[in-house]
């Protein structure tokens, strides 16, 4: 009895679909967390304060602070640099999404370098990190609208309008960072200068990732 089995084979080529291979939406390093932003991108956005509110961990309360974890984040860095201090509204509400390339929090971030492995600290920070395409170049964005509305002042209705200028310069020697707003609408555009330092302050510190 020949149990011998023989199996020839045909020689062919297989056309395989098309793959897309896209990049992990949060990775972790050490102690940074590193959120891809285009994977939290929406086509509403407005600006980088907008996807932030996506990011898991990440709350962006109404008055415009961060906090990671339910604590507010101790600094806020532009490519590592401290740039704004206490007032970073004016990066989260006027910086382009399309502009970014990561968000980072820095979790048990110490600020001063002489205490860094030296002391512990729980406190965590948040740092953009813009695209190569827009780091040491001019970037501006311009919105102006205008119109009729009722107006108290006016006794009925009045010309209306809303208008805001944003330009910046960052990853330079130099860093530079402009917003002008103007409107008689109502909106307050101080909002953006508002100081988050009431729990505890910000040490002016550079962050190198």
């Amino acid at each position: 009895y020949d149990n011998n089995l023989s199996v020839k084979l045909a020689i062919g080529a297989v056309k395989l679909k098309e793959a897309i291979v896209k990049p992990a939406s949060i990775t972790m390093m050490e102690d940074t967390l590193k959120y891809n932003v285009q994977s939290f991108v929406q086509k509403q956005d407005k600006n980088i304060g907008d996807v932030l509110k996506r990011m898991p961990g990440i709350q962006v309360m109404e008055n415009g602070e961060i906090r990671y974890n339910g604590a507010p984040i101790s600094n806020f860095y532009l490519n590592g640099k401290e740039m704004l201090g206490t007032r970073y509204g004016i990066a989260t509400n006027n910086i382009s999404p399309l502009d970014v390339a990561k968000v980072e929090v820095l979790e048990n971030h110490q600020p001063i370098k002489a205490l860094r492995n030296r002391a512990y600290s729980d406190k965590s920070a948040l740092n953009i990190k813009l695209k190569e395409s827009a780091r040491s170049k001019w970037r501006s964005t311009l919105n102006v609208a205008a119109g009729y509305a009722d107006s108290s002042y006016a006794g009925g209705t009045a010309a209306a309008y809303d208008a805001a200028l944003f330009t910046m310069n960052i990853g330079g020697k130099t860093n530079w960072m402009i917003s002008a707003k103007a409107n008689n609408v109502g909106v307050p555009i101080i909002k953006e200068l508002t100081s988050f330092d009431d729990y505890n302050g910000f040490s002016s510190a550079d962050y190198t990732s």
